[in-house]
């Protein structure tokens, strides 16, 4: 996925292959193990993680 694009467009982009039974796409790491991704913008995870080590 082309890192430019909106992630809110990966769920129209998912269901369409979805409903015309297209394979979506796993990735694996150069060693054939699985990797785990997901499309949570970083700039949120820092957010999360500074508001809770206020509440410590």
């Amino acid at each position: 996925m082309d890192p430019g694009v909106d992630r809110i467009w990966l769920i129209f982009f998912f269901t369409k292959d979805i409903l015309k039974r297209k394979p979506i796409p796993i990735f694996e790491s150069s060693n054939h193990g699985t990797v785990a991704r997901d499309f949570t913008n970083i700039d949120d995870i820092v957010k999360g993680c500074l508001g809770a080590l206020r509440h410590c």
